[in-house]
This record gives C-alpha cells, structure tokens and sequence, in this order.
C-alpha cells in the first residue's frame, strides 16, 4: 500500500500523478490528484465531495490511441478526454459510466460505432462533435440530459434509441434519423416497501440494464447481490442502499 500524509503536497500547484492499486486511492485527499495507468494506457482522476472519493474521472487517452477499453473503475468521461483521437476507431464503455463530458470524443473522425450502457443519464456539450465516422449510436432510455450540441457535425449518425426517451425526443428536435429499438428501454424494479434485506446473488447475471427502487427501511445488502448485474439502484440520498452502491462501485440516483 502506498500512502500520502496530510498536507504533504498541500501547496503543489500541478496535479500528482500515482500508479493505480485499489487501496491507494482511498489515502488521497485532494481533487487535484490524477493517476496513470499503464496497463490501460489512460490517465484518471480522484472526484472528491467533502474529502470523500465519489469516483473516478477518465481525464484523457493518447492522441495516438486507436482503440480503448474503459476500465469498470471509471464513473465518468471528462471533458476533452479522447478529444483529437483522431485514429480512434473503438471504445467500448462499462456500465459504471454515468456521464460523458464536454468535447469527450470532439474529433474522433475515424470512430464509427458506439453504444452506450444503461448506466448513462448525461451526455456533454460536444460531446462527439465532428465524430463524423459515426454511422450508428445507440443512446438507452436511462439518457435523461443531452445537450443541444452533443452531436455537433456528426452528419451520418443514426440514432437507436427506444420510445418516449429523450434521446427521441433529441433526434426528432434536431432532425437526426432515428431507429426505435426496443431493447434499449429501461425496465425498473420497486422492492416491496417492508423488505429490509436483499440476500446473496438475489439480481446476479441479470446483463439486461434495469433500475431497482430500494427504500430507505433496506439495511443489510450482500456483497455478491449484484454481482454481474447492470443495475441503477434508485435509493434515497445517505441511505444504506446509497452507500452500499458507493462501496461496490454500483450506479445510484436518488428518488425523483
């Protein structure tokens, strides 16, 4: 384990760069923290809200990349992360992504396809500007927040997406060719209102994206609960289930 004391780089103004291990992460404070990993080929960055990590941002890709495998660690793309890839052909996105930020993709010319897990609600602004190799884009009902300009030049993009969402609700208003495609929707699950536990492999192997609703009277989790599964857990803020998909590094909203 490799670890910093408090206040040790307080006063360095550039961000600190650190070899990823699992238990590292958990003996940095700051958000100016980045880290590289070399097995990935990709740099990351530490989110913090009140001096607690609340994920890890990819933050950017080699300008040479050609193809990329996004590590189940990252909940987030950062802004400019793969921005002037220009030989980027492939990415592929694990479901603890929650969002993609400003210009993540902006002039990836050569990258044709890409499918984004259930576990995405926001797309940036120019986001995939220019991507005009992108002939087809699959955006899932859990997509609620697409900005205007998100698909700014992409001039032979379809887009798959299922009824009612917003990502039809974007293609119609911004004149883009659509597909529906019904496997895209997001099916949810609500727990009855007096369960207090979920059990061992209770939701595990179920690959079809889904939310599950979880109150907040839920105070004992399995570990192995979800294991395999691409899940949203919707569960109010600070509750067990929140800080139970914190710790396993699951997807959580909470109750609208």
């Amino acid at each position: 384990m490799v670890s910093v004391h408090y206040r040790t780089l307080f006063v360095c103004p550039v961000q600190f760069y650190v070899a990823y291990d699992s238990t590292t992460a958990k003996t940095l404070g700051s958000s100016y923290y980045s880290f590289w990993d070399p097995d990935y080929q990709l740099s990351f960055k530490y989110l913090f809200t009140n001096n607690q990590i609340t994920g890890i941002s990819l933050v950017d890709a080699p300008e040479d990349v050609v193809s990329a495998v996004i590590p189940e660690f990252v909940t987030s793309i950062g802004d400019e992360a793969f921005w002037n890839c220009h030989d980027l052909t492939s990415v592929s996105i694990p479901d603890s992504v929650t969002s993609i930020g400003m210009y993540a993709f902006s002039d990836c010319e050569h990258l044709t396809e890409l499918a984004l897990p259930n576990s995405i609600t926001q797309i940036g602004a120019y986001a995939m500007n220019n991507c005009t190799g992108v002939t087809a884009l699959r955006i899932p009902a859990s997509v609620t927040d697409i900005a205007d300009t998100a698909l700014s030049g992409c001039s032979n993009v379809t887009i798959y997406c299922a009824d009612g969402s917003a990502a039809l609700s974007f293609a119609m208003a911004h004149g883009i060719p659509y597909i529906i495609d019904d496997t895209l929707k997001t099916i949810t699950f609500t727990l009855p209102a007096d369960l207090t536990a979920i059990e061992s492999e209770a939701f595990a192997g179920m690959t079809q994206g889904f939310n599950l609703v979880i109150t907040d009277r839920v105070t004992a989790i399995a570990d192995d609960a979800f294991s395999g599964a691409r899940v949203v857990l919707i569960c109010p803020d600070g509750s067990y289930a929140a800080q139970y998909a914190e710790a396993h590094s699951i997807p959580h909203k909470a109750e609208q």
